[in-house]
């Protein structure tokens, strides 16, 4: 019996030793399962890192074909850092006096502070008289009205008059109906009107107020209509009614035509065509130049009326062509009155020879 015992514990160390080469033991398997799921998930982490780098590398590829390679990597910069907050400068302290603080920024626009004056006695009743004024708001009829007002006008220009006096003009005979034009010396054949001045009285002009009363912005004073008409000839007011030279409003029964044209003194003198040596305009000049004056002023005003009334002048080309459309004889009229006035005020009226010669440029 006792040796059958030995023989089962020889047995029982050769059958553990089998056992455990063929099946691991617990922790074994435990090991194993653990190094097994590792290699998978290195695997799969291999796969996904190859496929992320396969497609960057085709996606680059495609970037480098369509040109936009530079923009891509453009695109990706790391952005800049925020910009550090600048810390707050300290604040200096409030002084204990009652002095006035000094300012915050040094700078050349901080104003020094000023003593203040010292005040004898006789001035003071005059300071508290001005505080007094300043503290109190001003009332409003002492606050001062700003209203729309023009520039203040240039001061008058000097114009030179010659000492010698021209002739007279004369009118020679027109081959067709209306009035013949005047005739200058030599020098002004340019300057043709075919109306005087006494003419343009006894017919009517400015509304009847040529010599009204008026304060001219080119003298800065008020004009007298009387002592104006004055220096010019008794002969050319004869038979001419006085509500034709100075009627103080504007009545257009009193010209020529019967109608409103032109334009007033005031509105001439905003405009710059009033000079101080006729401040009544155009009309005063050329009565001035019909008795023989001649000035420096000559030449600006000739000219203008050659632009409004001469051979091609705009106010003669438009009555002519309006004359034409209508059908009508040159001196119908009924056909363009305010434009026949115009030219009134310009010592002009159309006669038959000016149509006939303007007729056929001006259809």
């Amino acid at each position: 019996m006792p040796p059958a015992k030995r023989s089962r514990r020889a047995s029982t160390p050769s059958s553990a030793a089998s056992s455990s080469s063929t099946s691991p033991s617990p922790p074994a398997q435990k090991r194993s399962r653990k190094l097994s799921k590792a290699d998978t998930a290195d695997d799969g982490e291999d796969d996904y890192e190859a496929e992320r780098r396969r497609r960057i590398a085709e996606n680059a590829a495609l970037l480098e074909s369509l040109g936009l390679g530079g923009a891509h990597k453009e695109e990706f910069r790391a952005p800049k850092p925020p910009p550090k907050p600048k810390a707050p400068r300290p604040r200096p302290s409030s002084p204990a006096s009652d002095a006035e603080p000094a300012p915050l920024r040094r700078s050349s626009r901080a104003r020094p502070v000023k003593p203040e004056p010292e005040v004898r006695r006789s001035n003071r009743a005059g300071l508290r008289n001005s505080q007094a004024r300043a503290a109190s708001p001003p009332s409003p009829a002492a606050r001062p009205q700003h209203s729309l007002r023009r520039a203040p006008s240039p001061p008058p220009l000097v114009i030179r008059a010659s000492a010698k006096r021209a002739p007279l003009p004369t009118r020679g005979k027109s081959k067709y109906g209306g009035r013949a034009p005047l005739r200058f010396e030599a020098g002004y054949e340019r300057f043709a009107p075919n109306l005087t001045p006494a003419e343009m009285l006894a017919g009517g002009i400015f509304g009847g107020g040529p010599f009204r009363s008026h304060h001219s912005s080119v003298l800065r004073r008020e004009l007298d209509g009387h002592a104006d008409a004055e220096e010019f000839p008794d002969a050319w007011f004869e038979g001419v009614d006085d509500e034709k030279l100075w009627n103080d409003g504007y009545d257009a029964a009193q010209n020529r035509f019967g109608v409103r044209a032109g334009q007033t003194l005031s509105e001439w003198e905003e405009a710059g065509w009033v000079r101080s040596c006729d401040p009544r305009g155009w009309w005063q000049w050329y009565f001035r130049f019909y008795l023989g004056r001649r000035c420096d002023d000559d030449e600006r005003q000739i000219s203008r009326w050659v632009s409004g009334v001469g051979h091609n002048g705009r106010f003669k080309k438009a009555l002519v062509r309006t004359l034409l459309v209508n059908g009508a004889e040159w001196d119908d009229e009924s056909v363009s009155p305010v434009v026949r006035q115009t030219l009134w005020h310009w010592a002009y009226e159309l006669d038959e020879a000016s149509f006939r010669a303007i007729a056929p440029t001006a259809r």
